[in-house]
């Protein structure tokens, strides 16, 4: 017999089918007999029906990162059939090396020229729904930038060399 939540839902057949809804306890009892008599009945272990979530897409803020900008992931949508209430789990790789657990990536984890995206997992505290895979961004160059020009005279004559002074620096270290 199949028994669905204390409830007798079929008495006989190897399989159960139906819509089953989430936190449902299922069980399977069976008594075996040779034409004669009844054996001991078994019965197996609940099992607890769970939909998983199901994420919809995953862009990010920006597929063209520099230095200084910080990647967000939005997902389009999430659902649980079951009504559980969703978590998302996030992996962020760069250069196919998972460097972070979190829901956003700041330019201090990636370089000029790397390849990154995120991968998100959906979970319903029963199961884990499929993951879901971003575009891959590629971070770009930082354009450098002048702090000070100064000339080395404050008069100048006709026939006089000057020399300009700059301080300035490139966060890409090019």
């Amino acid at each position: 017999a199949w028994i669905v939540e204390g409830v007798v839902a079929a008495e006989d057949g190897p399989t159960l089918s139906g819509l089953f809804t989430g936190g449902e306890q299922v069980q399977c009892t069976v008594t075996p007999n040779d034409g004669e008599a009844d054996g001991a009945t078994m019965s197996s272990n609940t099992v607890t029906m769970n939909n998983p979530p199901v994420l919809g897409t995953v862009s990010l803020n920006t597929l063209a990162p520099a230095e200084g900008d910080t990647l967000e992931a939005t997902i389009s949508s999430s659902s649980d059939a079951d009504g559980d209430a969703v978590s998302l789990q996030y992996a962020w790789y760069v250069n196919e090396t998972m460097t972070a657990a979190t829901d956003t990536l700041s330019s201090a984890s990636f370089d000029k020229g790397d390849v990154i995206r995120v991968q998100i997992t959906p979970h319903d505290g029963i199961d884990a729904g499929a993951t879901v895979v971003s575009a891959n961004a590629i971070a770009q160059n930082t354009a450098p930038v002048v702090h000070v020009v100064s000339l080395d005279a404050s008069e100048l004559y006709t026939s006089d060399t000057l020399a300009a002074t700059v301080s300035s620096s490139d966060v890409d270290g090019d």
